[in-house]
């Protein structure tokens, strides 16, 4: 290394540890997952039987086949967070899955954070939907007892994960814990599950609410949004077991989402309790 490189290399990392101590905060996960399944044939979905089957380990990758896979369930994230002034904040998360993308990194989420006071803060840009127990940190595998979350609850019954828009979060002590709620509106477009990237939906006009009542132990939380929700894509060619052996799929088309949601989580001394409807 030359030695203009080499003092550029070290003035870099300098300046990287100073923005860090001063300003810069980074935060990171990393999980590694490998899956396999040992049933072979679909069965139960007329429209693909005798096709093998594929369990779909969440939303838009490759699902999980009788071949080992470590891309349904490794996934790394990285946190930079900033604080801009003493009420003001800026927050971003960076993901990287397995899905088909193979790994690219896309922004989970990343918005403001502005205090108005100890108890209601503002937070706009992209923002975590609070709809499920663990939506908050649904990625974050060592964060809950499971491999994964149910999958038919976090990916399959409400994609929506994220909301481009804004929030307020309001929280009092109350007891023995805090109670809180959060209003958000918003918008999202992603793909529909199961779809290879073929198909996509847009949620306009999200108008939701979280309310949450957690302490030392326990969490208890009720969630409801509403919006309208447009679907776009086809589906060509895919195989039946049928006399005409393939179907075209016409994904097009419009209509309103209205998802409600409980759960309780009870962590006291050697029980660990999560149910959620």
């Amino acid at each position: 290394m030359s030695p203009f490189l080499r003092k550029f290399s070290i003035f870099s990392i300098a300046m990287l540890a100073s923005a860090s101590v001063h300003a810069i905060q980074f935060d990171g996960f990393f999980t590694v997952g490998a899956a396999i399944h040992d049933d072979d044939t679909n069965t139960d979905n007329p429209l693909a039987a005798g096709r093998e089957n594929v369990y779909i380990g969440s939303l838009g990758d490759r699902g999980i086949t009788q071949d080992l896979t470590f891309e349904t369930d490794t996934r790394f994230g990285l946190q930079i967070s900033s604080e801009v002034s003493e009420k003001m904040s800026v927050v971003a998360q960076l993901l990287a899955k397995g899905t088909i993308s193979n790994f690219d990194a896309i922004i989970e989420w990343a918005y403001m954070d502005y205090e108005f006071a100890d108890w209601i803060s503002l937070r706009a840009g992209k923002i975590k939907q609070p709809v499920y127990l663990v939506n908050d940190y649904v990625e974050v595998g060592f964060a809950y007892p499971w491999i994964r979350p149910p999958v038919e609850v976090y990916y399959l019954n409400n994609p929506l994960n994220t909301v481009n828009g804004a929030g307020l979060l309001l929280a009092f002590p109350v007891g023995p814990g805090t109670l809180s709620f959060q209003p958000y509106i918003g918008s999202n477009r992603d793909d529909i599950p199961n779809t290879q990237g073929n198909a996509y939906f847009e949620a306009e006009n999200i108008v939701g609410i979280d309310v949450k009542y957690a302490g030392r132990g326990f969490t208890v939380h009720a969630s409801n949004f509403q919006c309208e929700v447009n679907t776009f894509g086809r589906l060509d060619g895919v195989p039946t077991a049928l006399p005409f052996g393939a179907v075209n799929i016409d994904l097009n088309g419009k209509g309103d989402c209205d998802v409600t949601s409980a759960g309780l989580n009870l962590d006291i001394a050697n029980v660990v309790l999560y149910a959620e409807w």
